[in-house]
């Protein structure tokens, strides 16, 4: 009995998980949501470079405007960042330079959103991109 009160307590003092982050990210990872009814990007960066073009889901009902909150925070420009979000033939409806921490809000587009172009180059740094229907 002594022996296996001994192994317990040594298999329970003996592991040791992965720290948990505070903030809910991974670093360097981004996490996307892309559903008919939102799409976002987030990511906690450190130095990260990626460039990804995302064919959006969201689905729009007749008289519905489009809604986009970026939050930059954290920053540290290095290069090029940079998010432009595009219509079916195109045509540009957001367009994000990121060059230091803001926060900008757009509700006026009824353009139908199709494609996200993310171009991050050597960013450290949070953002958090929203894209609902309104």
């Amino acid at each position: 009995m002594k022996f296996f009160i001994s192994l317990m307590a040594l298999i329970n003092f003996s592991c040791v998980g992965a720290p948990e982050a505070d903030h809910g990210l991974v670093k360097n990872l981004p996490a996307i949501i892309n559903s008919p009814s939102a799409f976002s990007y987030i990511l906690r960066a450190e130095n990260y470079s990626d460039e990804k073009n995302i064919e959006l889901l969201l689905t729009l009902q007749a008289n519905q405007f489009v809604a986009s909150s970026i939050i930059v925070t954290e920053s540290k420009i290095n290069d090029t960042t940079m998010i432009k979000i595009e219509d079916d033939n195109g045509e540009e409806i957001y367009k994000y330079e990121i060059t230091k921490d803001f926060t900008e809000l757009n509700t006026t587009s009824s353009k139908k959103p199709k494609k996200a172009i993310v171009i991050v180059k050597n960013f450290s740094g949070i953002i958090d991109l929203s894209i609902t229907a309104k």
